[in-house]
C-alpha cells in the first residue's frame, strides 16, 4: 500500500504483493463451470490462466512493452490505491472465485451492525468500482457495502465474450453476478443499486435472481429504450456520433488507448474533461489526476468487457433486447414486491421514456423517478449532496428520525465533501451564468405579487410524465367561457400580468408557458419544422386533457402563440368556440425584397443579423453574457420597462425575461427551426387559414406600430366569412402592453360569453 493511509487493506492476512504477479494478463478462458463457488480467504490467491507470464520486479521485453502501454494489471492497482487516499473509513479489498477460474475484485466496508440491509453497487460501462469514491463514506456510514468491477471491467479477470451472441454475453454478465453473490456471502436482502449499463445488467439480474433484492435502484440506467427509426435517427444524433459508431463496428471502445501507450492518458483528458471536475476537491490538480490515471488504466487492459458490451448493444449504443419494447417490457418478470426506482441527472442524455412507461404500468406505490438537478449522466460525482440527499430517502432502514444531508447533520454529511462544497456554495454566487429555476420562479413571483386577484400555479405533466408545462388559472369558479393565454417567443406567463386582473373578472382564465420557454420543461424538438411544430401542438393539446378544460373554451396568441393557437385549431377545433390572434407572427409569405419597403418596420438588427442568427439560438448572446444579461436587457429593451409602469416602477418584468430565457434554448431551437430568418415561418399560416372549423370565429388584432404585416390578415378575411380585423393606434408589437387600457377594452368586447 502507499504510506500510511487508510485505502484499500487486504482482507487476506496471508496475502503478499510479491506473490502476485500483477503484470500477468488476466485473459481467462470459462472451461471450467463445475468449479467449487467457496472461497478460502487463507487460500493464495491462484495464478491466472495467461499465454505467458513474467515477473513484475523482471525487465523483459514483454514487461516493458505492457508497461509502455499502460495494460499492467500493477499499474491499475496502483492506481486505485492513489484514488482511496484519504477517505474515512477503511476498505477491504480482495478478489472473490468464481467459476471458471475467473477473479472478481471486489472492495467492502463491513459495517458492524446486523440489522441494517447491505448496498451492493455497479458501476457503469468504461468504469470501475473506484468511480463511487465520492459515495462510498456516506453509503458504508450505516450499511455494509460491497462494490465489485463486472467481470471483463476494472480489476476483474479479462474472459473471452461471443461477440455474435448477445443472449450468451448477457446470461454469462449475470451469472458471474449470482456467482459473486454466494461466493461473498450475501444470504440476506440487499439493496442493489447499478448506474448505466451497470444498471442494465442490475435490472436482468433482477429479472432471474429477484428474491435476493430489497430494492432495485437504477441511476440513468441504459438499454431500457428500444432502438429509434433508422430514419428518425439523424434528429438527435450529432454526426460524430453517428461516425463513431461506425468505427466502433470494427474496433472496440478503447482501442485508441491500448496502442497509444502514453499518449492515451492527455488523451482522455481532452476527450474527457468532466472528469476533472467530478474529482474530489482537497488538492484537486493531484486528485483529478489520480480519477484520470485510474480510468485511463482501467480500460487500457485486454479487451474483454467491452467486446461483452458490443454483443449486447445494437448499433448507436441501444441495447439489442431492451427492457422495454413495442409489444411488452421485459420488467414484468421483475416481482412487484421489489420497489423499483429511478434516478435521472436533469442534464442526461439518458432518454427516461422507458422509465415513465414502467411507472404507468407497475404503478406509484412500488415504483418511482427522481431527478438530480443541474446534473449529467455522473450525477452521483457532479452532485453527491442532493445524491445522498435522495439514497437517505430510499434506504427505508434509516430511522424516520434520522437528519437528512438538508440539516447539515455532521453525522450524515461526509467529512472530506464538506470543505469542497462549502467552497462549491461560495463559488456559485460568482458563476457566470447567473440564471437557473429558482431564479426565475423568484423574478415571476415578483411580478405576481403586484396582481389583484389570487391564481394558483402548478405543473401540468405531458408526454407520459416525461415533461411538465407550467400553469396558472384563476375564477375557475365562474359559468362563463374559459380563456386560454399563449403568450410569443421569449416569454412567459408573467407578459399578461398587466391583463389578468381585468380578465379574470368575469371568466376563467387559463395561462401556461410553451413547451421549451420559461417555467417549463426542455423537450428536444425536431429539426422538420413540420415535426416541430406538431409537437408543440401535440403537448398542447395534452396539456388541456391533463388539465381538465374538458368544454367550450376560447384561445388567444399573441405572435409565435398565435402562430400555434392557429396550428392548434387546425388540429383540434372540438372545443374552441373563438380565436383571437393578437399581432400573430408566421401567417405571410417572405416577399423577395425582404430587405426593403414594405417590411422596413423590422428592427435593424432583425434585418442585419438574422441570416447569421439562424446559425444559433435566437438569444445565444443573452446567455453568453451571463451576469450581465439583465444589464443588457434594460440597454436593449428599455422600452418594456416602461410598458410595465402601471403594475410597478422597477426592473422585475426584465429581470423576469432574463432568467426565462437563460435557461436551456430548446423552445428556441423549436421556433428556429420552425421559422425563416426569425421574421417570417417555412409553412406560412395563411395556407392553411382555411382549414380551421368555419364555425369558429377568428378576430385579428394588430398594433399599427408593429413590425408584423397586416396583409395576411386581410387576405384570410377574404378567405372566410367570420374573420374580424382590428387595429390599435399608438401600439407596436406588444399590443397588451403597448396599451393595456385598450386591449382590455377590446377584450370585453370581443369575447363570448355564456349567454
Amino acid at each position: 500500500m502507499i504510506g500510511n493511509t487508510s485505502s484499500i487493506t487486504e482482507e487476506d492476512e496471508s496475502y503478499n504483493n510479491d506473490e502476485y504477479n500483477y503484470d500477468r494478463v488476466q485473459f481467462v478462458v470459462d472451461q471450467r463451470p463445475n468449479i467449487s463457488l467457496s472461497k478460502n480467504q487463507n487460500e493464495p490467491i491462484p495464478p491466472i490462466t495467461s499465454t505467458s507470464t513474467t515477473d513484475s520486479n523482471s525487465w523483459s521485453i514483454l514487461n516493458v512493452i505492457k508497461n509502455f502501454l499502460s495494460i499492467s494489471p500493477y499499474l491499475l492497482a496502483k492506481a486505485e490505491e492513489q484514488l482511496y487516499q484519504n477517505l474515512k473509513r477503511q476498505y477491504y479489498g480482495e478478489y472473490i472465485h468464481i467459476r471458471g477460474g475467473n477473479l472478481i475484485w471486489t472492495v467492502k466496508s463491513l459495517n458492524p451492525s446486523k440489522t441494517t440491509i447491505p448496498i451492493v453497487l455497479m458501476h457503469d460501462f468504461g468504469c470501475a468500482s473506484g468511480i463511487w469514491i465520492l459515495n462510498i463514506d456516506f453509503l458504508s456510514a450505516r450499511h455494509p457495502l460491497y462494490m465489485f468491477d463486472i467481470l471483463g471491467f476494472g480489476r476483474s479477470s479479462r474472459p473471452n465474450f461471443d461477440q455474435t451472441n448477445s443472449i450468451n454475453a448477457e446470461t454469462k454478465f449475470v451469472e458471474t453476478i449470482e456467482d459473486w453473490r454466494i461466493a461473498v456471502g450475501l444470504q440476506t436482502k440487499f439493496y442493489l443499486v447499478g448506474h448505466g449499463f451497470g444498471a442494465y445488467l442490475a435490472t436482468v439480474y433482477a429479472l432471474k435472481y429477484g428474491e435476493f433484492i430489497k430494492k432495485l435502484i437504477l441511476l440513468d440506467p441504459w438499454g431500457f429504450n428500444q432502438k429509434p427509426d433508422e430514419n428518425q435517427l439523424h434528429l438527435s444524433i450529432p454526426f460524430w456520433i453517428n461516425m463513431l459508431a461506425r468505427l466502433m463496428q470494427k474496433l472496440t471502445s478503447f482501442s485508441a488507448f491500448r496502442y497509444l501507450g502514453p499518449l492515451g492518458l492527455p488523451l482522455l483528458k481532452i476527450f474527457a474533461p468532466r472528469w476533472k471536475r467530478l474529482s474530489p476537491a482537497e488538492q484537486s490538480a493531484k486528485k483529478s489526476n489520480a480519477l484520470y490515471k485510474y480510468l485511463y488504466y482501467v480500460n487500457t487492459q485486454p479487451a474483454s468487457g467491452d467486446l461483452g458490451f458490443q454483443a449486447i448493444a445494437s448499433w448507436y449504443g441501444w441495447a439489442k433486447d431492451p427492457i422495454v419494447q413495442s409489444d411488452h417490457t421485459r420488467i414484468e418478470s421483475i416481482s412487484d414486491d421489489i420497489p423499483l426506482v429511478f434516478i435521472y441527472g436533469s442534464r442526461t442524455n439518458i432518454d427516461n421514456t422507458a422509465a415513465h412507461q414502467i411507472l404507468l404500468q407497475r404503478g406509484s406505490t412500488n415504483t418511482s423517478i427522481k431527478t438530480i438537478h443541474s446534473a449529467a449522466h455522473f450525477f452521483f460525482m457532479e452532485r453527491p449532496i442532493q445524491f445522498h440527499e435522495v439514497m437517505s430517502d430510499l434506504l427505508s432502514d434509516l430511522p424516520q428520525n434520522v437528519p437528512t444531508l438538508a440539516s447539515a447533520d455532521s453525522t450524515i454529511t461526509t467529512a472530506i465533501l464538506s470543505h469542497r462544497f462549502r467552497t462549491i456554495e461560495t463559488l456559485k454566487r460568482l458563476s457566470w451564468k447567473n440564471s437557473g429555476p429558482e431564479q426565475l420562479a423568484r423574478a415571476e413571483m415578483k411580478i405576481f405579487e403586484t396582481l389583484k386577484s389570487q391564481f394558483q400555479g402548478r405543473y401540468i405533466p405531458v408526454l407520459n410524465n416525461t415533461q411538465k408545462i407550467w400553469s396558472i388559472c384563476a375564477n375557475l369558479t365562474s359559468t362563463n367561457i374559459p380563456v386560454v393565454l399563449i403568450h410569443g417567443f421569449g416569454g412567459g406567463v408573467g407578459l399578461w400580468s398587466l391583463n389578468l386582473d381585468q380578465l379574470c373578472l368575469d371568466r376563467p382564465v387559463y395561462a401556461f408557458d410553451l413547451p421549451g420557454f420559461a417555467h417549463s420543461s426542455r423537450p428536444v424538438f425536431s429539426r422538420d419544422p413540420i415535426e416541430a411544430e406538431s409537437q408543440f401542438v401535440e403537448m398542447i393539446e395534452e396539456w388541456r386533457i391533463n388539465m381538465g378544460l374538458n368544454g367550450p373554451f376560447i384561445i388567444l396568441g399573441h405572435s409565435f402563440g398565435g402562430f400555434l393557437t392557429a396550428a392548434y385549431a387546425i388540429r383540434y377545433p372540438k372545443y374552441i368556440v373563438q380565436i383571437v390572434l393578437v399581432d400573430p407572427w408566421g401567417f405571410g409569405h417572405k416577399p423577395d425584397n425582404w430587405q426593403t419597403s414594405p417590411m422596413q418596420r423590422i428592427p435593424p438588427w432583425l434585418r442585419s443579423f438574422s441570416s447569421v442568427m439562424m446559425k444559433f439560438s435566437p438569444l445565444a448572446g443573452l446567455r453568453v453574457a451571463g451576469p450581465f444579461g439583465v444589464h443588457i436587457m434594460k440597454y436593449l429593451r428599455q422600452d418594456l420597462r416602461v410598458k410595465f409602469q402601471k403594475l410597478f416602477d422597477d426592473d422585475r418584468v426584465l429581470e423576469y425575461l432574463y432568467h426565462c430565457n437563460a435557461q436551456v434554448p430548446t423552445g428556441e431551437e423549436g421556433f428556429r427551426t420552425i421559422s425563416d430568418l426569425l421574421a417570417w415561418s417555412k409553412n406560412p399560416m395563411i395556407d392553411r387559414i382555411h382549414l380551421i372549423d368555419e364555425r369558429i370565429p377568428i378576430h385579428f388584432l394588430h398594433g399599427e406600430q408593429s413590425w408584423i404585416e397586416i396583409d395576411s390578415s386581410w387576405i384570410a378575411q377574404g378567405k372566410r366569412d367570420n374573420v374580424f380585423i382590428d387595429t390599435m393606434k399608438d401600439a407596436g408589437h406588444h399590443v397588451y402592453a403597448d396599451a393595456p387600457d385598450e386591449f382590455d377594452i377590446f377584450l370585453k368586447k370581443t369575447l363570448m360569453n355564456k349567454e
